[in-house]
């Protein structure tokens, strides 16, 4: 077992476009940041845009997170993550949505780098 320390928690996971702090989520969408709906550029009637802003107290190393769910069943399509000046610098695609256990979720998550 190897502990990674803070420093080296943005380094890329094994060669990916990950990172350790991807894998390891040390932050939570859901108690560490506020939201509103926003739009983009070309919105789809299907999908909800959120964007999720960091409480100020909470050390995360993105501005802001976007993210595209379907209206129907609330299944990501995509996230975008801005830094804190408000560039776009990398995208998280969902695919392959599957049916585990009775339950849609994305089976294949893409990372692209902008």
């Amino acid at each position: 077992m190897i502990k990674i320390p803070p420093s080296m928690m943005m380094n890329s996971w094994m060669g990916s476009d990950f990172t350790n702090d991807d894998l390891v989520k040390e932050f939570s969408l859901f108690d560490d940041y506020d939201y509103e709906y926003t739009t983009t550029d070309n919105p789809v009637d299907s999908l909800y845009y959120i964007k999720c802003i960091p409480h100020e107290d909470v050390p995360v190393v993105w501005g802001s997170i976007v993210v595209a769910a379907t209206k129907d069943e609330y299944i990501p399509v995509w996230e975008k993550y801005y830094d804190e000046d408000g560039n776009l610098a990398r995208t998280l695609y969902f695919s392959d949505v599957t049916a585990f256990d009775r339950r849609r979720i994305p089976a294949v998550m893409e990372m692209v780098p902008e």
